[in-house]
């Protein structure tokens, strides 16, 4: 049997709501993550009650004080240094993505991983228009 749960990288925002839709649509089963990298109480808050208007089961995982030092130290000792910071690229590698398969792969969680970053929901987006026949152009939403 196909194993069609799903955890996935939830902010809350519109590029989440939209993943939930499409992977719904899918015939997956999604659980929302919401990563705490700074303790903004009311993003989490927005996180969770989001999930719950999506009648999908929500997480949280605390990764504040590594986004501190992988992302905000990164970037203000390059910013200092005259160079120019990636901090996205690099939260996404160094926080984003192992979070998200250490949570998706534990033994009672075994779950597939999605992401809403703008460019796979874009290309999902995309696809989905072109499939109900609006069209091409970019690939936005």
């Amino acid at each position: 049997m196909k194993d069609n749960r799903v955890l996935l990288g939830f902010s809350g925002g519109i590029d989440s709501f939209a993943a939930v839709g499409l992977l719904q649509a899918a015939g997956y089963h999604v659980t929302a993550l919401t990563l705490d990298m700074r303790g903004d109480s009311a993003l989490l808050e927005k996180a969770r009650l989001r999930a719950g208007a999506l009648g999908i089961p929500w997480r949280m995982r605390s990764v504040r004080e590594r986004f501190e030092r992988e992302v905000v130290d990164y970037f203000t000792d390059s910013y200092f240094r005259g160079c120019t910071p990636a901090p996205c690229t690099r939260c996404n590698s160094r926080i984003k993505w192992p979070c998200l398969a250490a949570e998706a792969d534990t033994p009672d969680r075994k779950s597939t991983r999605q992401t809403t970053s703008h460019a796979n929901i874009s290309y999902a987006v995309f696809c989905l228009k072109k499939k109900r026949g609006r069209g091409g152009g970019g690939g936005g939403g």
